[in-house]
């Protein structure tokens, strides 16, 4: 449209509107909202009021439509959306303060709003992480340790092997905050699950071994070299094979999640079978005697000791 006309259109909307101020100001500094304006031509050109030419009414109808089109997506009979874009990244401190800011200006015009997005969803997750973590942790020790209070039949072996597993966890989950590495929140979830099934597995084939072992042979240390020799096939093929194929995809992979993935796994299952191997073998020579006095079947070990 040219100038003139759509000054004309502006006046028109004006004193359709009441606004009858706008007739005496510029109206070049007269505002109205780009929805409100086609709504108005449309409105005008199907009563008859003004007459369009033929390639200005078909624009007018393709401009209609796509208004009433997006119209659908952001108005309901119970609630609007709005979107906008917020500059920065998709999480952090700033992004989080700024996630506050909006929240804090929906609640002055609306009495109930929902705030969503990628920065909203990360916004949650690290509001909930901390407490929804401790309790997952605890109740997954826990019930790891009962599992292993059957299996062992011993109070004190299961406190030694979930403690050799979360500490595997910890160190491989201290290694993304020391070298300063981001860690996506779906790999803690997924490495994490992994990594506890593959390192107490690992715990108990040793354990396994040392615990016959122990029943027939007298020195603490043959017991734990013979344990690591049967158990060190086994636990270095599974291992292996985790290991190599999670620092592949995570050198080969172009997405960031699978990449963290991988990475993190491939490191996780490294740390676990050196934990295992090397630290949870001190703990069961250390920790020899109360391993025997907290079994709840002390028969064997006994007359072995007694004999």
């Amino acid at each position: 449209m040219d100038l003139d006309l759509a000054r004309m259109l502006y006046r028109l909307y004006a004193v359709s509107r009441e606004q009858y101020g706008a007739l005496f100001r510029n109206v070049d500094d007269y505002r109205v909202s780009i929805i409100d304006m086609v709504d108005f031509i449309y409105e005008q050109k199907e009563s008859g009021a003004l007459d369009f030419g033929r390639e200005q009414s078909e624009e007018i109808d393709d401009l209609h439509e796509a208004v009433t089109d997006a119209r659908k997506q952001l108005e309901g009979e119970n609630y609007s959306r709005m979107l906008f874009q917020l500059k920065g990244p998709a999480e952090g401190a700033e992004t989080f303060a700024n996630i506050d800011a909006v929240h804090r200006v929906v609640e002055r015009y609306y009495e109930s709003a929902m705030v969503v997005g990628d920065p909203t969803s990360n916004y949650d997750l690290s509001r909930s992480f901390e407490k929804d973590n401790v309790i997952i942790s605890v109740l997954t020790a826990l019930l790891v340790g009962i599992i292993l209070l059957v299996t062992f039949q011993s109070a004190g072996l299961p406190f030694m092997l979930v403690f050799t597993i979360q500490s595997s966890i910890w160190f491989n989950f201290s290694v993304p905050y020391l070298t300063g590495d981001t860690m996506y929140f779906l790999s803690y979830l997924v490495v994490s699950s992994i990594q506890m099934g593959a390192t107490i597995d690992y715990a108990i084939v040793i354990t396994t071994r040392y615990v016959e072992l122990r029943k027939t042979m007298d020195s603490l240390e043959k017991a734990v070299v013979e344990s690591l020799n049967q158990a060190f096939p086994t636990i270095v093929t599974s291992g292996s094979i985790l290991t190599c194929a999670g620092f592949l995809i995570g050198g080969i992979t172009s997405n960031g999640v699978i990449a963290s993935l991988g990475k993190t796994l491939g490191r996780g299952t490294l740390i676990s079978i050196i934990m295992v191997m090397l630290f949870l073998p001190q703990l069961l020579m250390v920790f020899d005697k109360l391993i025997d006095k907290t079994a709840l079947t002390r028969g064997e070990r006994r007359r072995k000791d007694e004999a």
